[in-house]
């Protein structure tokens, strides 16, 4: 299963994890604030029906008016907005410090990604060889039985996969073996030549050659 880059990255960077983490920590900070926003207005509505009812209890008793639960609620609302808005900045400056990090550090890690790349391409590479010769074997071991049991002494695998001769039910042709692995060859290149390459130095123009 792939990893984002960013992820991975993680993994491997330090600085980029760091940040990541503050990233994280940022905005879940400015999701309880935007939580709290919503759940002080949801109150408001309920806290003024109780305000009138006090109040109107104290008149009838000619007290002193309560103090109002709304008026407290908005207050803390505007607070807490307040706050919220400054997270949502925070938010934003977080993730700037992630680009930042990566900036000040590509060079290193984009030759250190560079190797990994290109073992991870010969690792691939080598699993595509192993899989030819564990077919290979496997062809070897089931011709084996089969002459075992007085069978013929031919190989048990063709190069169609699963040994077809015709299409399928679907109408598809067989697939080769041979083909496969071509393929799976020309994908491995097509991967490892995937990464963007504009921040490669640029060539140095050889003037001995335009002579």
């Amino acid at each position: 299963m792939s990893i984002a880059p960013q992820d991975l990255a993680a993994s491997r960077f330090k600085p980029v994890r760091q940040a990541l983490e503050r990233a994280d920590k940022t905005e879940a900070r400015r999701a309880e604030s935007v939580a709290r926003v919503e759940e002080i207005r949801g109150q408001i509505g309920e806290a003024e029906r109780r305000d009138r009812e006090a109040l109107g209890l104290a008149l009838v008793d000619r007290k002193a008016e309560p103090a109002s639960e709304a008026a407290r609620l908005r207050a803390e609302l505007a607070d807490e907005e307040r706050r919220a808005e400054a997270l949502a900045l925070a938010v934003d400056r977080a993730r700037d410090q992630v680009s930042e990090v990566v900036v000040e550090h590509r060079g290193a890690w984009r030759r250190d990604a560079m190797k990994d790349l290109a073992r991870a391409h010969n690792r691939y590479a080598a699993a595509i060889a192993e899989l030819e010769v564990a077919r290979d074997a496997l062809s070897d071991e089931a011709a084996l039985v089969a002459w075992l049991d007085g069978g013929p002494g031919a190989s048990a695998a063709s190069d169609p996969l699963g040994g077809r001769t015709g299409h399928d039910a679907q109408g598809r042709a067989p697939m080769s073996f041979t083909l496969v692995l071509e393929e799976l060859r020309r994908d491995g290149e097509a991967i490892v030549t995937f990464p963007v390459t504009r921040d490669d130095p640029a060539e140095e123009p050889r003037l001995e050659l335009a002579w």
